[in-house]
């Protein structure tokens, strides 16, 4: 007989400048590790391959812009700005504008747009069948950061995923961002 044992592990990460720190949870919400990564190729690859999302984005607007990724990447930052525009409180004109400003790229809305939203390649599989055990015992809520822009094109093309939560709140549609505590600020709203 063989004898399988399921732990639940929960995984976050939190995004900055020059790192992305990812720390992994067990069930009763003991830290099983945490890890930095350098916001680099390398960085994003050892990270998680899902990571590799952003790395789409990066590369999209290095080679729109003629410059390297890292150049682009190490100019990137989830600012003032980014955290506005996932509250609400500042549009997408504005946010790419100030987007323009840290990159120092000329490039076109469309352009920027482009690359922005190359970040979803895809559905965790693994997750849609323990969601849906979940949700036949739980009401289930989505609770993310986000902004318009990439609202638009998740709640689209993943509809049918997003089908297994009760609701779905987006930091951008009630404006404030998660967590509200050490590295967030609450929106003025």
């Amino acid at each position: 007989m063989t004898i399988v044992e399921t732990r639940l592990i929960t995984g976050g990460v939190d995004t900055y400048v020059d790192v992305h720190v990812a720390a992994a949870l067990d069930s009763n919400g003991g830290t099983l590790g945490v890890e930095s990564f350098p916001t680099t190729t390398t960085g994003f690859a050892e990270l998680h391959p899902g990571c590799l999302a952003s790395a789409r984005c990066m590369t999209r607007w290095a080679n729109s812009a003629g410059r390297g990724f890292e150049d682009m990447a190490s100019r990137f930052g989830f600012d003032a700005a980014y955290e506005e525009h996932e509250r609400g409180t500042l549009d997408v004109a504005g946010y790419f504008e100030a987007l323009r400003r840290g990159l120092s790229v000329d490039l076109a809305d469309d352009e920027l747009l482009e690359g922005w939203n190359d970040i979803y390649v895809g559905v965790n599989e693994e997750i849609c069948p323990v969601l849906a055990a979940a949700r036949a015992r739980f009401p289930l809520y989505a609770l993310t950061n986000s902004n318009p822009s990439h609202h638009a094109v998740w709640s689209e093309r993943f509809a049918d995923v997003l089908e297994v939560f009760t609701a779905t709140l987006v930091s951008s549609d009630i404006g404030h961002r998660k967590p509200i505590g050490r590295h967030s600020t609450p929106s003025p709203r």
